[in-house]
């Protein structure tokens, strides 16, 4: 029996998914809004490439969100038969986590540059922002506004509405500005943290979304504290 780990993110689009032995790792994605349509075939190819079978999957990262409610709740469903079934080792992190996680272990950041902000699309104009410590749903003015007002250096990951950089929307005289491959989520690193993580987190830690609240609702962001 093989010991395959899958890693999944339905938060957004599109779809993306990867299965690594450990050695090997082979991806797939697919555009289109129906990811619970997608899903299992891309699986079921992936398995090929490994000559394998759904039982050969021994552990499963999964990403939390922010994101799709709905493809959200396909990674959710998925880890929990997966453990409940086949007792798989599962996980999940944020994109935040996995972004940040990127960041900081790379070489192109230092520690000179200060804290790590992540922006991630949300809704038109506005946006889920990390910084902080915070995580909220806020609009574009918002961080703009906030930005104007950094006094300490900065380090920026994400994209945009549109698969925008970050640096396209924002300015800010404080900031450096992530390299086009720290702001996507890798499934290499997803593997590394999937190593660290599955079957090591509690239940309900796993199962437990990162939904974020419409702008609207949120407090803003220097009321959260955010300065």
């Amino acid at each position: 029996m093989k010991k395959l780990t899958l890693l999944l993110d339905s938060s957004s689009v599109p779809l993306g998914c990867a299965l690594t032995d450990g050695k090997k790792l082979f991806r797939a994605s697919r555009s289109g809004i129906k990811q619970e349509n997608y899903l299992f075939p891309m699986i079921k190819n992936l398995l090929k490439k490994f000559k394998a079978q759904l039982k050969d999957i021994d552990s499963c990262l999964f990403v939390k969100g922010p994101g799709r409610f709905t493809g959200i709740r396909i990674g959710i469903t998925l880890a929990s038969m997966l453990k409940e079934f086949a007792g798989v080792k599962i996980a999940s992190l944020s994109v935040f986590d996995i972004l940040k996680y990127q960041a900081q272990n790379s070489t192109q950041y230092k520690k000179e540059y200060g804290e790590i902000m992540i922006i991630l699309p949300a809704f038109r104009q506005e946006y889920f922002l990390s910084f902080k410590g915070k995580e909220i749903w806020t609009t574009e003015e918002e961080i703009s506004s906030l930005l104007k007002k950094q006094k300490e250096p900065l380090f920026i990951c994400g994209w945009g509405a549109e698969n925008k950089k970050p640096e396209e929307i924002f300015t800010c005289k404080k900031a450096v500005f992530a390299p086009a491959k720290l702001n996507k989520i890798s499934f290499e690193t997803m593997a590394e943290l999937a190593q660290k993580y599955c079957g090591r987190q509690n239940i309900e830690q796993i199962l437990t979304p990162l939904y974020l609240k419409p702008a609207r609702f949120e407090l803003t962001a220097l009321e959260k504290g955010i300065k």
